[in-house]
């Protein structure tokens, strides 16, 4: 049976009398929690909330150039470029012999990919300021983004101390791996010492076959190599004064020393030279630009029949980083890469080489988070045991209810806007649910009001009590009372009305009663908050969580309370 609202009554009164018997309510409040827990389980989990603040590096080869030449040359004229860019927040340059790196970083709000085509448009309407006999090679942009943190740092370590260049071979072979890994995107090894190829030049067979030495390194660059132009060495040999050498660092298509051997590097009596002819192509060790050092703790485990490591003892080690794809769950991807690892022992991770995760933002960003969600759920718990001690047990399962629904469609609502699960939206929901709590509180505690003088009203009418029911409020015991028998009038007939169906009568009078105020509470509150989410700058978006979880999550309440906390009350009061 549906109730018809009355014409008196408002919004909020038409409201509870259509959901109080609705068969659609309890869908609706199951729907809400089923959202809920989609929302807790698909929302990616991170500590902090991540800013998108796009930022690239421009690399321009200069190869001869000194880092004066270079920085005036090139790095001044191109931050000026730069610098006339729409949304550009700030330029910085790093000039070294041979090299020009100048960042860029745009302001917050900006589309990573808008950012990307115009820094590139500006560098390609640029291209004649850089002739080509001034030797500035074309500009190379290498985008970075907050996702380029790592979300797990692995570190490769043996007891036994073995060097960094037989660590550094284990950890290529892992990179690929980890690469297969849902989720992960750059890979790299930090502390090795890189792979390098060494061309020893021989000058008497290069002048036999008439090359010089100029035409040979531009066929190595040329052939995917990088070749550091500048130090050529040829070995000493019987007549020759100093050796020579070109170091070169095998490339894309020349992966080691044979296939740089069979490089064609000119024609000499109608048949091809190769580089082994005229020079020895061999496999030598890259000068260390970086050291990773490992110190394991105390705690460290300790093998069987192995000794533990002394404190402060070092260890030659390297380190893979792994980053996370843009929107992945930090979590997921740092558990799945872990799990990798465990399956790849013995494997490609030979006997003896320790593996130890020295960096896992997915662990912090899990704990961090469940801290929070148990701190809400405190929260609560502390509000339902408060609704309970001043209204009584029914009541504060009703309020209990409305807030759980609240709170979980509010969890699918921030999922939806593009929030992640981490300390501040989680505070917002914490900081928040005082406000959450008072919509359906105030309903609750009116119809308990609102029951409690029916109540009354009906034991005076029965009791022949007219000068008490004169003062109850109208509609409730305006009845003529003649020694104790009660008249036959319409009160005399709500007298002996089934208290279940005088509830339902109840009911959408008392929200309606509350109805006014608390929509004009709720939306003041929302006024006063709604306002930081349009912040600029980096606290933006930082903090941006809160003024919108906590809106969404107000609103929300008011709805539940007039829907579905009027359907709670009809089930769950005590009308006897």
């Amino acid at each position: 049976m549906r109730d018809t609202p009355s014409p008196s009554l408002g919004i909020s009164g038409r409201m509870a009398a259509l959901f109080q018997r609705h068969a659609l309510t309890p869908l609706l409040a199951l729907v809400a929690v089923l959202l809920g827990v989609f929302a807790v389980l698909v929302t990616p989990r991170e500590e902090e909330p991540q800013i998108n603040v796009t930022m690239a590096n421009v690399m321009l080869a200069f190869p001869g150039a000194s880092s004066q030449d270079g920085q005036q040359q090139v790095a001044v004229p191109v931050e000026r470029w730069l610098r006339q860019m729409q949304g550009v927040e700030h330029t910085a340059s790093v000039s070294r012999p041979g090299l020009v790196m100048v960042s860029v970083q745009f302001k917050v709000g900006v589309s990573r990919n808008d950012a990307l085509v115009r820094l590139s448009e500006v560098m390609d309407a640029h291209k004649a300021d850089f002739p080509p006999q001034m030797g500035v090679m074309p500009p190379v942009i290498v985008p970075k983004g907050i996702e380029d943190v790592p979300v797990l740092g692995i570190t490769l370590w043996s007891r036994d101390k073995r060097p960094a260049g037989e660590l550094e071979q284990v950890a290529r072979s892992l990179e690929a791996e980890l690469q297969r890994v849902p989720g992960t995107r750059d890979i790299r090894t930090l502390g090795g010492p890189g792979r390098q190829v060494t061309v020893a030049v021989d000058p008497s067979r290069l002048r036999e076959r008439n090359i010089d030495l100029s035409s040979l390194q531009a066929t190595l660059a040329a052939a995917q190599s990088v070749s550091q132009s500048g130090q050529v060495i040829a070995p000493a040999a019987a007549g020759h004064a100093r050796p020579q050498m070109i170091t070169v660092e095998t490339g894309e298509f020349l992966r080691s020393a044979e296939q740089l051997g069979q490089v064609v590097v000119g024609q000499h009596g109608g048949r091809p030279v190769f580089l082994s002819e005229v020079a020895q192509v061999m496999d030598a060790p890259q000068q260390v630009q970086q050291y990773v050092w490992h110190t394991p703790g105390a705690g460290a485990p300790v093998l069987a029949g192995a000794s533990a490591p002394q404190a402060g003892q070092v260890f030659p080690a390297v380190t893979l980083s792994v980053a996370k794809k843009a929107g992945e769950n930090a979590v997921d991807v740092a558990q799945a890469a872990r799990q990798r690892l465990e399956q790849l022992r013995g494997k490609l991770i030979p006997e003896g080489i320790e593996v130890s995760v020295t960096r896992d933002y997915g662990v912090t960003a899990a704990e961090k988070a469940n801290k929070l969600i148990q701190k809400l759920l405190f929260a609560t718990g502390s509000v339902i045991l408060l609704v309970g001690w001043a209204l009584g047990r029914r009541e504060a399962i009703i309020v209990g209810v409305a807030v759980m629904l609240t709170l979980t469609a509010t969890l699918f609502a921030s999922w939806a806007w593009g929030f992640t699960l981490n300390r501040v939206s989680l505070f917002a929901l914490i900081f928040s649910i005082g406000i959450l709590v008072d919509d359906a509180i105030v309903v609750v505690e009116n119809i308990h009001r609102h029951l409690a003088m029916d109540v009354s009203a009906k034991g005076h009418v029965a009791g022949g009590d007219v000068s008490r029911s004169q003062n109850l409020p109208e509609g409730m015991a305006h009845g003529h009372v003649a020694g104790g028998d009660v008249s036959r009038s319409q009160n005399s007939a709500d007298a002996h009305e089934p208290l279940r169906q005088r509830l339902a009568r109840i009911i959408p009078v008392a929200v309606d009663e509350v109805g006014g105020p608390t929509i004009l509470a709720t939306f003041t509150v929302i006024a006063a908050l709604l306002p930081m989410a349009f912040v600029t700058g980096l606290m933006g978006p930082y903090m941006s969580p809160i003024p919108i979880n906590a809106s969404m999550g107000m609103a929300i309440s008011l709805a539940i309370a007039f829907t579905v906390t009027p359907w709670l009350a009809l089930k769950l009061t005590r009308t006897g």
